[in-house]
């Protein structure tokens, strides 16, 4: 099983308190059961994480760092929405690329970093992994591959700052 969710419906949409009008219409009890990213990994399922723009967020750091909070990044006075279904930085990140790829039939070429593969990615200024979800949300890209050409690529300067370490991806999953 593949479950596809939107975690920033949860974190943007939701409140801790239940007092947002889907929890009310739904009752708290099954407002609870709501987004239940971690139960379904932990039932041997798999999670693609995504977006639903113009709906709702489309900026995969934020979406991720939803994931881990359960609630909005750097809003640290919000109470998460049921905490307990967090994921973790290593989880949100294979879901929103690998496993995305496995439900498009395109995991031979994308969804990770490996010689032969379409070598599509962001270049984050910090490793994803290694920050506090607010940051993550708010990680500055310093450049995009797009099938192995840079399409976007900040100056050397700025790698530099970054600890000459430019990319991180979902090939540490493996």
């Amino acid at each position: 099983m593949i479950a596809s969710m939107q975690t920033c419906h949860c974190s943007h949409f939701l409140t801790g308190d239940h007092s947002d009008v889907w929890s009310r219409r739904l009752g708290r009890d099954r407002a609870l059961r709501a987004f239940p990213q971690r139960a379904i990994l932990a039932a041997g399922g798999r999670l693609a994480l995504g977006s639903d723009w113009p709906i709702g967020p489309f900026v995969p750091r934020e979406i991720m760092a939803s994931a881990w909070l359960r609630r909005p990044p750097c809003q640290q006075d919000s109470p998460p929405i049921a905490a307990d279904q967090a994921i973790t930085p290593r989880e949100a990140l294979h879901a929103y690329t690998r496993i995305p790829a496995v439900i498009g039939g395109r995991e031979a070429d994308e969804g990770s970093i490996a010689v032969g593969k379409f070598a599509t990615l962001t270049v984050f200024a910090a490793d994803p992994l290694a920050v506090t979800p607010d940051q993550l949300a708010s990680i500055p890209i310093v450049g995009t591959m797009v099938r192995g050409r840079f399409e976007h690529l900040a100056s050397l300067a700025i790698l530099a700052r970054c600890g000459g370490r430019a990319t991180y991806g979902a090939d540490q999953l493996q």
